[in-house]
């Protein structure tokens, strides 16, 4: 068919008419007929064209008309055999290549009757939305303005919204839409683009229905950047309003938390946010989220960004002080100004955790308050289960680990304490199965310590050795920052944090 397409474009490259090529083969095929009976009357002659009965055996030049004719089948025949071995040893595997890959590309694009049964029909998820101002640097707020949505999307009831880890895993993919929604399990898919520009703000979106390849809604907001809360409430209603039909009953409007007035702290904290989320460099998130709070006192969020990030700050290698204390004083603010957040209380029994002398009761309690906050606070369930695994109730830290992991499929650090449940349960090889799913994802750090011994019982020694290389490499970067006044980068303490 590729020939006949390629021959068909060059006809009308020489503005041939479509009847010629036809035209062509009927004459040929009124001659053929001709030209066999000629050919069988008639012989040709050094001294020119006679009957056949007229020519002697002399005269006739047959011989060596058949020995030219043998010499060109055979040379056809090599050729057709050269072209037969090209075929079948360079052109039928690329041919068959390109099949399986558009095979698969189709497959991928085509929901199957299980995935379909398996997508719930109220489902979505929010990409991250594409950075297109001149400034690369800006992906964070891009990446921060996909969050604020998916975060006002998640508390619509009735709604089932992708976490931030399984959606933005698909970022820069170059996955199409329907591909992404059928993997992560959903029908519906939010994306778009931002593009900032000094006090100007230019956000698409647009909502998909990948079950069906159908766009429901597109819209392009440019406003002025004052505008940013306003924007993201527009978008989260637009959404449901488009999904209406499916939730069924009308829902109340969406409301998007609008508590800074000041949009170059609202700024910075999408910045110290993202450092955050992605453990890139928790030492500059700390330092944002302070300039965020300086800037305003009383962004509630400002502190429980601060509370999240010093709670976490020492377990994760920064030690060049106390951070636990100031996690403390921040989430203490932060419920002063909101008293709905979530976070502030888990990051208080976070601190109650690494006492000297534990309060579990207390840690518990503070955990049980940030889950009733916001029951869709996968990390809230987490450091509840580690609660549980530090009092040796292994089956319930699961049943808070498998929580987790419901709300947010692709949470590494989750995954990882699931697997040392699992093996301080006694389940080593399930453990094992689990833990290898870090490594294979990239993440190495954060208990691979506990996993070497059961390693080299195993005989996998190299594992071992990679993982205790690991842990070497941690405890000297860390000792690295145990003097931040020598060590460029290591954040000194300022009277605020005092």
């Amino acid at each position: 068919m590729a020939a006949f397409a390629s021959g068909g474009d060059r006809a009308a490259d020489v503005c041939a008419p479509d009847w010629l090529p036809r035209s062509i083969v009927i004459l040929l095929a009124i001659g053929f007929i001709p030209a066999i009976i000629f050919a069988w009357a008639f012989e040709l002659t050094p001294t020119g064209l006679k009957r056949d009965e007229e020519v002697t055996p002399a005269e006739s030049i047959a011989p060596q008309t058949a020995r030219r004719m043998n010499r060109l089948i055979i040379v056809v025949l090599v050729l057709a055999l050269a072209y037969f071995c090209f075929d079948k040893i360079v052109l039928t595997p690329r041919r068959e290549a390109a099949l399986v890959a558009a095979t698969e590309k189709s497959v991928a694009a085509r929901p199957s009757p299980e995935t379909k049964a398996a997508v719930n029909p109220k489902s979505i998820a929010v990409l991250p939305f594409v950075n297109m101002s001149a400034d690369a640097g800006n992906q964070y707020f891009s990446d921060g303005i996909s969050e604020e949505l998916l975060n006002a999307l998640v508390h619509v009831d009735g709604i089932g919204v992708a976490s931030r880890t399984s959606s933005f895993a698909y970022k820069g993919s170059g996955l199409g839409a329907t591909a992404i929604a059928n993997t992560l399990k959903v029908r519906y898919i939010v994306e778009g683009s931002v593009r900032k520009s000094g006090d100007r703000v230019r956000i698409t979106a647009q909502l998909i229905d990948a079950t069906q390849d159908r766009q429901l809604f597109s819209e392009t907001y440019d406003r002025q950047l004052t505008d940013i809360f306003a924007i993201q409430e527009e978008i989260a209603n637009a959404v449901v309003s488009a999904l209406r039909g499916t939730l069924g009953e009308a829902k109340p409007a969406v409301k998007v938390r609008a508590d800074t007035d000041n949009l170059e702290a609202y700024d910075l904290y999408l910045k110290a946010r993202e450092l955050f989320i992605a453990r890139k460099d928790l030492q500059e998130s700390i330092r944002l989220f302070q300039r965020v709070v300086e800037m305003d006192p009383k962004f509630a969020r400002g502190w429980e960004g601060m509370a999240a990030v010093c709670a976490v700050a020492n377990s994760w290698g920064i030690r060049d002080r106390d951070y636990l204390p100031i996690a403390k004083s921040a989430a203490e603010r932060a419920l002063e100004l909101d008293s709905t957040l979530s976070m502030p209380w888990a990051a208080l029994s976070y601190f109650e955790r690494k006492q000297e002398q534990v309060d579990w009761e207390k840690s518990l309690e503070l955990t049980d308050r940030a889950i009733a906050a916001d029951p869709k606070n996968a990390t809230a369930y987490l450091w509840r289960s580690i609660d549980w695994m530090n009092l040796g109730f292994f089956q319930r830290a699961m049943a808070d680990q498998d929580r987790a992991l419901a709300l947010d499929p692709a949470y590494p650090n989750c995954t990882r304490w699931k697997a040392l449940a699992l093996l301080f349960n006694g389940q080593t090889e399930e453990a094992l199965s689990l833990f290898e799913r870090g490594p294979a994802a990239g993440f190495t750090i954060n208990r691979s310590d506990s996993f070497v011994a059961p390693l080299l019982q195993r005989g996998h020694r190299v594992a071992a050795l990679l993982l205790i290389n690991q842990q070497v490499a941690k405890l000297n970067s860390a000792r690295s920052c145990s003097t931040p006044q020598q060590t460029p980068g290591c954040p000194i303490q300022t009277r605020a944090q005092s």
